[in-house]
């Protein structure tokens, strides 16, 4: 499990789950939702397109990271201005995206690359919407990465957007990863705290249109329960 290690992160998630407009725009999790109801555990090729993942990857850029970091504060201070402090003193202690980067990389993840970005939030808050801790394996890793990046080729709007758009998206599933690993770790050891994770995570999933209670993760990927 991702996580970021910062007692700041490990505290109730309030207002810091926004998923509802995470890739909303652009159609990301209609996408998904399809590229799952057509898996099966049997079927599923776990491949990566040759030739397409520059729609998918981008050049970060440092000046779009902070304002992207900024935004962030600000969306959560809306629902949230306790959570938003803390959120903002831990973007402040460091280089956040970087850290997330080296826990990432492990996996075989990539912070510069949408769908990767997506994978991890992806898998990080199924196994946080059963109350779970453990890694996935690497084949389940790997599996997912090609799922999301099968989903998110098939949108136009994700072929024409710009490194700053995809960057934004990617950094906003990465930080949010991030937190979801942070209050696992947190509620660990508590079974109240972790039932209350895990329901925040299935009600912001099932706010940006993503029914993870629907879904199984195998060594294909996700699969219709």
């Amino acid at each position: 499990m991702l996580a970021l290690a910062s007692p700041a992160a490990a505290q109730d998630l309030g207002g810091a789950l926004d998923l509802g407009q995470l890739g909303a725009d652009i159609g990301v999790n209609n996408a998904i939702r399809a590229n799952v109801a057509r898996s099966r555990p049997a079927t599923r090729p776990v491949r990566i397109v040759p030739g397409t993942e520059t729609q998918l990857s981008f050049r970060p850029s440092l000046e779009q990271r902070r304002k992207n970091l900024a935004q962030f504060v600000a969306r959560s201070r809306a629902r949230d201005a306790e959570g938003a402090a803390r959120m903002e003193a831990l973007f402040a202690s460091g280089d956040v995206i970087g850290r997330i980067n080296g826990q990432l990389g492990t996996y075989g993840f990539r912070t510069n690359h949408v769908a990767d970005a997506y994978a991890a939030w992806w898998i990080n808050a199924w196994l946080a919407s059963r109350g779970r801790t453990d890694d996935p394996t690497r084949a389940q890793i790997d599996a997912v990465r090609a799922q999301a990046a099968d989903a998110m080729r098939a949108l136009p709007q994700l072929a024409r957007a710009s490194d700053a758009t995809k960057q934004e998206m990617a950094e906003a599933y990465l930080v949010q990863t991030a937190l979801i690993g942070s209050a696992l770790d947190a509620a660990n050891g508590n079974p109240e705290r972790m039932r209350q994770v895990a329901a925040a995570v299935r009600q912001a999933a099932r706010a940006a249109g993503l029914d993870l209670a629907a879904m199984n993760l195998t060594d294909r990927g996700f699969v219709p329960r």
